[in-house]
């Protein structure tokens, strides 16, 4: 048992059940049927309860270098290994624990909270000027001139407005997700002027809240008496996902409105003259 527990290692253990489940569920139609699928989706958190029984039948503070091996291991977790493994290995684990254990409460709540901030990351901030970093692609060749000055273009917290010509947006849609983040005003047969918005943030806070939405399921299908009694005081942070979540702050809320106000009306008249625009100074 000693030996098991040294050479433990959460992300090959996680590994293993992948790939006992694929092999599971390659099997024959008959075999599925008379094993049941809800059999097999049940021993997707794998062995490690058996693993653990027979840790804490094996002599005292065995289970607790299991429950250290595997908080000291969690950040060692994939992104894919978070999604597709942790919810089943934590729903094995939860039932037979001492959810009264400080030491279990710890290695609860480390295991949910990797969950959430690996698989729901950090809620995407609204911007609060005109800069869109996010947006930047890579400069293509030595010899564009084009993908520079776009560059250029989303790094200026001020500057909401540029001119590209007409010919230069069939090369700038390949590499700036077919400008689809823009809105356009036709200056002319020769030259389109582009606009930032809010789109690409809006796409991405909406991904983030479907992410959230997401774990907030994944967590309230574990045995929530158990899991509200290891969470404890943070309970309420956890399943308001506060440590991804940005903070409220009433004035940033105020100046974002503002912006998104700005943007929705953002196509300007024609300026034939200028390459771009600057937002007025506000008081």
């Amino acid at each position: 048992m000693e030996s098991a527990i040294s050479s433990f290692s959460l992300p090959r253990y996680a590994t293993y059940i992948k790939a006992r489940s694929a092999q599971a569920f390659s099997g024959s139609l008959r075999n599925r049927r008379r094993r049941g699928d809800k059999e097999t989706q049940s021993n997707l958190g794998g062995p490690i309860k058996a693993f653990y029984e027979g840790a804490s039948a094996y002599e005292q503070g065995t289970p607790s270098r299991l429950l250290q091996k595997i908080q000291s291991q969690a950040s060692e977790l994939t992104v894919e290994q978070c999604k597709e493994f942790l919810m089943s290995f934590l729903e094995e684990i939860i039932t037979i624990v001492d959810i009264s254990s400080i030491e279990v409460q710890e290695c609860i709540q480390l295991l949910v909270t990797t969950y959430i901030i690996e698989i729901v990351g950090k809620e995407p901030k609204k911007p609060s000027d005109w800069a869109r970093l996010e947006e930047m692609a890579p400069n293509c060749y030595q010899d564009c001139d084009e993908c520079p000055k776009m560059n250029a273009f989303l790094q200026d917290p001020q500057l909401q407005r540029h001119n590209l010509s007409s010919p230069s947006t069939y090369h700038l849609g390949s590499r700036y997700h077919y400008l689809k983040y823009f809105e356009f005003d036709k200056v002319d047969n020769k030259v389109v002027a582009v606009a930032k918005t809010l789109k690409w943030w809006e796409e991405q806070h909406q991904e983030w809240k479907s992410r959230a939405s997401d774990a907030l399921e994944a967590l309230r299908k574990l045995p929530q008496a158990s899991l509200k009694h290891c969470l404890n005081h943070r309970y309420d942070e956890v399943m308001n996902l506060r440590m991804v979540k940005l903070i409220d702050d009433s004035h940033e809320s105020t100046n974002q409105g503002q912006l998104h106000h700005e943007t929705k009306s953002i196509v300007p008249q024609k300026r034939p003259q200028d390459d771009g625009s600057r937002p007025t100074e506000e008081g």
